[in-house]
């Protein structure tokens, strides 16, 4: 007896993937053209930067199906994890100055960590 997939499970994947590559590419153009407040070191830009390639490359990853979907989930998790927590881990400072690339970094964050949940939750229902 095989399963039915439902539709809406089997266009996650790839809605994630773009989610990630568009994402990840906003990531990297914000790290060299955003404004991160005052000169207090390299690490937010670049902070920015390797989350944004690592989503960059899952995404590319994902769709070229080099690897399993649980473990791209699980990446893409942890990319948006990191970009939840890093304004606060690199200490952007929290000003006016500051608020768009905390606010970018939150919202990015908190859209892959949830698409990569929801992924996980929909491939445990369809398994």
């Amino acid at each position: 007896m095989t399963r039915r997939v439902p539709a809406a499970a089997v266009q996650v994947p790839g809605l994630v993937s773009g989610v990630l590559i568009v994402l990840g590419a906003w990531l990297l153009v914000f790290s060299v053209t955003g404004v991160y407040g005052a000169d207090s070191g390299f690490d937010a830009p670049w902070g920015d930067r390797i989350a944004g390639a690592a989503a960059v490359v899952t995404g590319v990853v994902r769709v070229s199906a080099r690897i399993r979907l649980r473990t791209a989930s699980g990446l893409a998790g942890a990319v948006g994890l990191w970009l939840v927590v890093s304004p606060f881990v690199l200490d952007y400072g929290f000003g006016a100055d500051t608020a768009t690339a905390i606010t970018t970094d939150l919202l990015a964050g908190t859209a892959l960590a949830t698409l990569a949940a929801v992924e996980l939750v929909g491939a445990r229902i369809t398994a």
